[in-house]
């Protein structure tokens, strides 16, 4: 099947044959060293590292690794203690493809093309030079460079093994470029545009490319990929409004998703599998200044469910690859097939722009409940803060439909736990070592105390609008706990409330028994009053609070005097509270009441 981009020609037989004509040209007697710096990416190999790697020139100026003229070529062949097949191996190969990549600079202000081809072991005689028969092969290649470029391969062949790569120049006589340098990376296919080097990676079947990137072009997604998104900045003329946001749509076959805009530069991975770009080809949105790159980035066959490049950066020792948090959009997490989850009854992700923030979603409640049961009675229920109950004690009473927790709490509950040599159960000894792994928790002398961020969790249990309803409300809890200004926003506004918005908040926290929570906690209040607000998008917030929450209120024993205050007033202290807040985070990140996602699919 063919990979990589979507449009362009494919090497024709005869530009093949001319790149093996300028090498036979220029063959040596035997191969020497060459100058170009050489590379693994460590990425790239997992615990396979090769050792050292080094270039032979198989022409000449393959030795310094500058072309010169109108066509010149420059043959490499690779030297290591592995085989050929071991650096590159079958695109269906297990352990995943890899790529080769070259750094160009045009060292004139004229643009030129540069083509990048494998070198198979049939090239090379046993002298270690060129043969004297070279059969065409697929080009990547890229046209009008001017400056710095990166142009990647994907290098494999099902019946051959690879033993380098050829660079070639088309120019005219003043023409020159340099290879600065070579490298072995991971398969990435797609462009990224940048002020200073582009970059530009095509499948093994080769394509063709503008260097200057124009008009965005479409990006294939294998099944074992996942499609990486590169935004810049939004200015706040460009945002549009809350209610109505810019947003970047994507199309493949039949279907459309994409990103509502964000104030801040951020990148995005949707995986191969979702159902949104399952359709293969993926094109962008035209003349979308805001998407910087498109990448598909492939993954080795078991590890093709995290949606993301697999890296080791940040790992501690022994971590187990299923309990990694994936990164992902929170609502992008809501349409994850559950028939991907790493584990069969839960999976964690990452928030993908708070990456400090963790997001569990499980199969039911009773999987939330041993993660999260026993914390939610240690940190917020009322009458049960700092206390570990037992199993026994918390038989039939009811925690939460879904949970929110700070790096503080998280650590004074694993560090009672461990003082007081208190039994943890299998479910929560496996959350205390993802948070070991992310940072959230740390460990220093055999103790348990905070690091930075949250963890949140909703479960598929939840019926599906209570699912965005938890994600809003939990992942405003996120944000709260990890953002210093938006507590500061959110204590600015809670001060100024009418006392009575706010005695008919903690009447109506402290009647209804499944909440329960401490009203004297004067941060648990305020963090609950936002995410009360904010849950739900700024038009429905009065009918929600003097509705929904009034009629419970009443029917549950609340002040009189309270309920008839919130009659009169239809709510409306909450609703100019969900307007400040809201406008907020929409000028901050992008997001909104009633929306913590940036993703959409349809």
């Amino acid at each position: 099947m063919k990979r990589g981009f979507s449009f362009g020609a494919l090497a024709c037989p005869a530009r093949a044959a001319l790149l093996a004509a300028c090498a036979l040209s220029l063959i040596a007697c035997g191969p020497a060293r060459s100058r170009v710096p050489f590379s693994c990416n460590p990425d790239a190999f997992g615990d396979s590292i090769p050792g050292r790697l080094r270039l032979r020139a198989l022409s000449a100026p393959a030795k310094t690794g500058v072309l010169e003229g109108a066509s010149a070529s420059a043959w490499f062949s690779l030297h290591s203690r592995l085989s050929g097949s071991g650096l590159f191996p079958r695109v269906d190969d297990p352990a995943g493809p890899r790529a080769l990549e070259v750094h160009l600079l045009n060292e004139t202000a004229e643009p030129v093309s540069v083509s990048l081809a494998p070198v198979y072991a049939s090239d090379i005689c046993r002298t270690g030079g060129l043969a004297g028969q070279l059969r065409p092969r697929h080009l990547s290649e890229a046209r009008g460079i001017v400056g710095r470029f990166r142009l990647r391969m994907i290098l494999s062949s099902p019946d051959e093994v690879i033993a380098g790569f050829a660079v070639q120049l088309s120019g005219t006589q003043s023409s020159r470029v340099r290879i600065e340098s070579a490298s072995i990376e991971r398969a990435e296919t797609g462009w990224q545009r940048a002020a200073g080097e582009s970059w530009a990676g095509f499948g093994p079947d080769g394509g063709t490319v503008d260097a200057a990137l124009s008009g965005s072009p479409s990006v294939e997604v294998p099944a074992h990929a996942a499609l990486e998104l590169s935004f810049g900045p939004t200015a706040s003329d460009g945002m549009g409004t809350s209610i109505r946001p810019e947003r970047s749509v994507f199309s493949s076959g039949g279907t459309h998703f994409g990103f509502r805009v964000s104030p801040a530069p951020h990148r995005a991975y949707i995986p191969g599998f979702m159902p949104a770009v399952a359709n293969g080809t993926v094109v962008p949105p035209r003349g979308d200044s805001r998407l910087s790159g498109m990448r598909a980035v492939w993954h080795a066959a078991d590890s093709a469910s995290t949606g993301a490049p697999a890296t080791t950066e940040g790992r501690g020792p022994g971590s187990d690859d299923r309990l990694s948090p994936i990164p992902a959009d929170p609502f992008m997490m809501l349409e994850w097939p559950q028939s991907k989850w790493r584990n069969p009854d839960r999976e964690v992700f990452s928030w993908d722009r708070f990456p400090s923030i963790l997001i569990f979603d499980t199969a039911n409640y009773a999987v939330q409940d041993r993660l999260f049961k026993r914390l939610a009675f240690f940190v917020e229920k009322g009458g049960y803060r700092g206390r570990l109950l037992t199993d026994g004690e918390m038989e039939g009473m009811h925690a939460f439909n879904a949970h929110d927790y700070r790096a503080e709490s998280l650590a004074a509950f694993f560090e009672t736990a461990r003082s007081e040599g208190f039994a943890l159960n299998p479910e929560e000894l496996e959350l205390r070592g993802v948070l070991l792994d992310s940072g959230i928790l740390l460990k220093s002398g055999g103790s348990f105390r905070e690091g930075a961020g949250a963890v949140l969790s909703v479960s598929r249990e939840s019926v599906e609008y209570l699912r965005y309803l938890f994600v809003n409300h939990e992942g405003l809890h996120g944000l709260y706990f990890t953002d210093p200004g938006f507590r500061d926003e959110v204590s600015r506004v809670y001060r100024s409330m009418d006392g009575r918005a706010i005695g008919f908040l903690q009447g109506y926290f402290s009647i209804i028994d499944s909440l329960d929570y401490d009203v004297n906690d004067s941060y648990l209040m305020e963090n609950e009053f936002m995410a009360y607000v904010m849950q739900q998008p700024v038009d429905r917030v009065e009918a929600y609070f003097s509705g929904n929450l009034l009629e419970r209120f009443t029917r549950h024993g609340g002040q009189a005097e309270l309920a008839s205050y919130m009659e009169d007033t239809k709510g409306s202290e909450f609703v100019r509270a969900a307007a400040e807040l809201d406008a907020y985070v929409f000028s901050r990140w992008g997001l909104s009441s009633g929306r913590v996602g940036l993703w959409f699919s349809y």
